[in-house]
């Protein structure tokens, strides 16, 4: 904080040193005297640095960018969870229309694999009426995204 204070105090009295010389030689040499005291002054801080606090200060802000990472890491994998259960709810609601099963809303449940993604595990429909076709969207559940008939859980609002 000492250094900038000389190095502000140094600057003004060097403007205005420059201020008073007339144009010229003089000036141009005076120009370069004082931009070498300035240089002068300012790497004179840089050996007063206090090195303990810069090391400490650097761990902290090592830390706490650990920590931002581990945030958004977490947030990314919980995003890219939410979006895989919106584009399966999406899907089935699709099939579901297409089949004309009366399905208002499916959610699912969903473990991370060994293999490093999101796969369904169970899912939970609602309905708003039994059909004949129910048994063609249970096939598709199980075949296509792999949740056994154990895992669906269908509710029914009649």
């Amino acid at each position: 904080m000492e250094t900038v204070r000389e190095l502000c105090v140094i600057a003004v009295f060097c403007a205005v040193l420059l201020e008073l010389i007339p144009e010229g030689g003089v000036r141009k040499i005076m120009s370069v005297l004082c931009s070498a005291v300035l240089i002068l002054v300012s790497l004179g801080g840089v050996k007063q640095l206090d090195y303990d606090v810069y090391a400490r200060e650097m761990s902290r802000l090592r830390e706490e960018q650990a920590a931002i990472e581990l945030d958004g890491e977490a947030m990314r994998e919980r995003m890219n969870r939410l979006v895989i259960a919106q584009e399966l709810e999406t899907y089935i609601l699709d099939k579901a229309r297409e089949l004309e099963v009366p399905v208002t809303h499916a959610q699912f449940s969903l473990r991370w694999s060994s293999e490093g993604f999101w796969v369904p595990e169970s899912v939970e429909l609602t309905v708003s009426g039994r059909t004949e076709s129910e048994e063609d969207l249970r096939r598709i559940l199980e075949a296509e995204l792999g949740i056994p008939s154990g895992g669906q859980i269908w509710k029914y609002d009649e």
